[in-house]
């Protein structure tokens, strides 16, 4: 907590204070008419519900017949074109069929059919029809049903795709993908069906409705990134595998599984970066990563996964990393479908978990099935897979290695700290919880090298020249800019509660990675190419992310009681509470603190946090936080008790540092895996300056940029910034795009 801070009232005590109430009498509130939440399309829905369920049952039978056909067929017959073609006709009937049967449910929630289970549980009249279509992947059963579906979409799409790229793999490739879409759609018909009827005497006239922290805007879009990333993730799993049973080695697949490896991983980032923003926005705590288990589970795949890129792209220019792409498959497959255990059994308590989930021993059977082949076959094979040349110590090569086994380490090490608490019940007997602390103490030293590792391998060569000692200076360079740093860290050391030489280093290893990047932005200008500039955006995106969970260390936080009219000062902020404000919907009562912000005698406008109450679950009031957003730091608000008789509340007030650079960093991300994923022509056609390309070129890239700035100034600070934004782009784009066609005339006219 800031030492300088003063507030005109006292600071909190909370013994003092009376229990929590909800405030239902005492003030002012604004009625609006239930009819006005009902879903509209309801009523022409209720006609086809009656045989709803029935038809989505049988499309989920029909869609496991025809996978199992496709195994067969593809398994079984003799290799050849034909029966690639037959086997990808099966496998995208199954698709279709997996798709009506999801679009079944869709409908059913839509129709509030509450003689449906699932219906029952996650639905009510209230709610919109985004959330109702949210509701499809919000429980476990109808989850794993939109898992299951989208594999068999990806297992279709790949087999449509293997016929003209992958002529030798393809087709044992494809057998392997319908079955694991077989496995998933079995698993989801015998344990998990959501179109199981209710087991009540009457249908009920509302459902229950869905859990009040999953209703937000992220949640439309956070679980679907996900398991996007997670069934694509089935493809290279399944060439690497059908790789694995060839007798012969074979270089060259890994490199054509590199749009599959990318296209997950780009998803899987988006996922995990999309809850990141909800549970800043909607958990209330003040951060974006609280370490719980099933944010573990999401984040162990994303760590293989990202070692899995760097070993494609070293294999791609060296041959030699073969092994470590065949083990950093296997085990994202595997961390996926551990995460998904954790997240459906009860080995762990989750505030993302599914309360009330019985499949965790089925899950955990599939990945033994599907995992324990392909690591026998990997020890089998190791020697044929060797490397053609050892790496030389200090090459880029060489830290390409030692960065695939810490992002492999600290993949396990998380795994370890997440089941922790299950080994010490199992040995001792005892309950045991890692705290957060824990894992940022091991965590941040492990991070600081990756990105210490990233910093040195954008400036050394893949292979030293003979006689040339590799660049290993730039360890003393990170060394003394760390060092340098501590003079930073020691200025704002009185807002840590424990001082530490880590903030330290981590902001002279973002200087350090940031002047790395620098010479190697001068070097993709000169000779600018699809892997350089793709590889540029994410090292960018690493550095920004680094920056941002460096300014994580020096958030600072007070609680306080005011009452209306009181005004609070925390450091430069004023905070005047013009009093609590009410209103009622169909669904929830709200509850609003008004508070007026002026930053150095700058008025910032009106933060409101406020607590919804839902009719249907009372117990579980949900925070909808207040934020004022700057590139330096976030003041954050969250409404805590309130006396509704007096009017008085509790805020928590908190500045975070360098949140903003974090989502930068999440965006970056995302878009360098969709500039690495753009087609070689398309995108040497954007880099060519030529008067052919010139009055095309600029209007696809700028209206890209336009595109992703609207997108994250809106998430971040609200359409009036996004159309501001957008707007200066596009005059620039329009700029830039003058000038090279001015560029381009004056080129066709020249002698």
């Amino acid at each position: 907590m800031d030492t300088h801070q003063h507030l005109d009232r006292q600071p909190l005590d909370r013994q003092a204070l009376p229990h929590q109430a909800l405030p239902h009498q005492a003030l002012p509130h604004q009625h609006l008419d239930r009819q006005t939440f009902l879903l509209r399309p309801a009523s022409l829905l209720r006609r086809v519900d009656t045989v709803m369920s029935q038809f989505g049952q049988f499309a989920l039978l029909l869609s496991l017949c025809l996978s199992l056909v496709a195994a067969l067929v593809l398994g079984a017959m003799r290799k050849g074109e034909r029966t690639q073609r037959v086997g990808a006709n099966f496998m995208g009937a199954a698709a279709l069929s997996a798709l009506l049967s999801l679009l079944a449910l869709a409908l059913l929630l839509l129709s509030h059919d509450y003689r449906v289970q699932y219906v029952f549980e996650y639905a009510d009249h209230t709610m919109s029809a985004g959330y109702l279509l949210a509701a499809v992947w919000g429980g476990q059963h109808g989850s794993l049903l939109f898992w299951a579906a989208l594999q068999a979409l990806f297992g279709a799409a790949a087999a449509a795709w293997t016929q003209r790229r992958e002529p030798d793999l393809g087709q044992r490739a494809s057998c392997l993908l319908a079955l694991y879409q077989a496995a998933f759609l079995l698993l989801v018909l015998t344990q998990s069906n959501p179109f199981a009827p209710l087991e009540l005497p009457a249908v009920p006239a509302d459902g229950h409705g869905m859990n009040p922290l999953l209703r937000n805007p992220f949640m439309l879009a956070h679980p679907p990134a996900l398991f996007l990333g997670f069934a694509a993730f089935s493809v290279p799993m399944a060439f690497g595998t059908a790789a694995l049973l060839r007798p012969t080695r074979d270089d060259a697949w890994l490199s054509r599984q590199r749009p599959w490896i990318l296209g997950a991983w780009g998803l899987l980032t988006a996922g995990n970066l999309l809850g990141m923003v909800w549970a800043y926005a909607e958990l209330g705590w003040g951060g974006y990563w609280g370490w719980d288990p099933v944010e573990n589970a999401s984040l162990m795949p994303w760590l293989t996964a990202t070692a899995l890129l760097h070993a494609a792209l070293s294999n791609r220019r060296r041959a030699q990393s073969l092994r470590w792409a065949h083990l950093l498959i296997i085990l994202t497959f595997a961390l996926i479908l551990f995460g998904t255990f954790l997240t459906r059994s009860a080995i762990v308590q989750s505030v993302h978990a599914f309360a009330g989930a019985t499949i965790g021993p089925w899950l955990l059977a599939l990945l033994t099935a599907t995992t324990a082949a392909p690591a026998a076959l990997l020890i089998y094979r190791r020697r044929a897979l060797a490397p053609h040349y050892t790496a030389a110590f200090g090459s880029r090569d060489w830290m390409f290695g030692l960065t695939h086994a810490f992002f492999l380490f600290s993949a396990l090490l998380v795994g370890l700290a997440t089941l922790w608490p299950v080994i010490a019940a199992w040995l001792y007997q005892q309950q045991t919880a890692i705290p957060a602390s824990l894992y940022n103490r091991w965590m941040t030293p492990i991070g600081l090298a990756i990105l210490a590792l990233m910093a040195i391998c954008t400036a050394i060569p893949f292979r030293p020249k003979p006689h040339q000692p590799p660049r290993l200076f730039w360890l003393a360079l990170l060394a003394a800019l760390g060092l340098g740093a501590f003079w930073a860290h020691r200025t704002l050391s009185p807002h840590l509660e424990t001082p530490s030489l880590l903030p330290a280093a981590a902001v002279g290893l973002v200087a350090a990675a940031t002047l790395s990047l620098l010479r190697g932005l001068r070097r993709w200008v000169r000779r600018p190419s699809q892997d350089r500039i793709a590889a540029w955006v994410a090292h960018a995106a690493v550095v920004s992310l680094f920056a941002g969970f460096a300014g994580n260390a020096y958030a600072r936080d007070t609680t306080v009681l005011v009452s209306p009219g009181d005004t609070a000062y925390f450091e430069a902020y004023r905070l005047r509470f013009l009093g609590l404000r009410a209103d009622e919907t169909a669904d929830r009562q709200r509850i609003a603190a008004d508070l007026h912000v002026r930053l150095d005698h700058t008025d910032r406008g009106v933060l409101s946090p406020s607590r919804d109450y839902y009719r249907a679950h009372p117990s579980q009031p949900r925070s909808e936080v207040g934020v004022l957003r700057s590139l330096g730091e976030d003041l954050f608000v969250v409404l805590g008790d309130v006396e509704p008789d007096t009017g008085r509340a509790v805020l928590k007030v908190q500045i975070n540092p360098m949140v903003t650079w974090v989502w930068v960093g999440g965006v970056l991300l995302v878009l360098s895996a969709l500039l690495a994923l753009v087609p070689v022509r398309a995108f040497r056609s954007l880099l060519m300056l030529s008067p052919r390309t010139a009055l095309r070129a600029p209007a696809v890239a700028w209206g890209a940029l336009v595109l992703a700035t609207g997108i994250l100034l809106f998430a971040l600070y609200g359409l009036p910034s996004a159309l501001a934004g957008t707007g200066m782009w596009a005059v620039v784009g329009m700029g830039v795009y003058t000038v090279r066609a001015l560029l381009a005339l004056a080129e066709e006219r020249s002698p």
